[in-house]
């Protein structure tokens, strides 16, 4: 394993550059860059390998495009979700403040923030929760969208079938409406037919 210095200049306000140094750890399997925070403003730091994995990043990651590796080749034992509706009404979305005081280095953000607590989705969808080497959690916001896409689909099947359900009590209502009418005019015809009789013996 090789290690390799080096420094990187960060734009800061004004036109001004930070500069911060940096330190690359090479080996045959395994590559990782140290990214420093920017003291211009706040930047990110953590540990990113050449693999694709992502030990950890502290503070905001702006990219202009994220992409997850999907190929159908890469997968075994695929399975549909099921009953993912019914699992998505379990979860409960919250608003929060982060710890940022007492959880200096973190990059929190200051203000209320919106998401899951990682403890109460692990209960739902355990798949979508990591957890590092000192018990931490993290939720993997980008797998719920599958499970969003199914339980819409669900949902739109159940919608579908109720209106279905509808439309065919109203037909049945529509047809016992028209079976009362046809028997209310055949008893009126029964009326009117009992009625000249009479009138005929009234008038000799």
């Amino acid at each position: 394993m090789g290690i390799m210095p080096g420094e990187i200049d960060f734009p800061a306000h004004g036109g001004e550059t930070t500069r911060s140094f940096c330190v690359g750890f090479v080996s045959s399997t395994f590559r990782a860059n140290y990214i420093p925070r920017w003291n211009g403003s706040q930047l990110v730091s953590g540990i990113i390998s050449d693999d694709g994995s992502i030990a950890s990043v502290n503070g905001t990651l702006s990219v202009t495009s994220l992409v997850s590796v999907s190929d159908e080749r890469y997968k075994r034992n695929i399975q549909p979700l099921q009953q993912s509706l019914d699992k998505v009404t379990h979860l409960t979305g919250v608003s929060y403040e982060w710890k940022a005081e007492e959880c200096r280095g973190r990059g929190f953000e200051e203000g209320r923030q919106i998401g899951l607590i990682a403890q109460d989705g692990e209960k739902v969808f355990p798949e979508l929760v990591l957890t590092d080497g000192k018990g931490y959690k993290a939720v993997a916001y980008d797998r719920l969208v599958s499970v969003l896409i199914e339980a819409v689909k669900e949902q739109q099947k159940e919608i579908k079938e109720k209106e279905i359900q509808y439309e065919t009590s109203l037909k049945d209502k529509d047809a016992r409406i028209e079976k009362l009418e046809k028997a209310l005019e055949k008893m009126e015809r029964r009326m009117v037919a009992l009625e000249r009789p009479s009138k005929t013996f009234a008038l000799k």
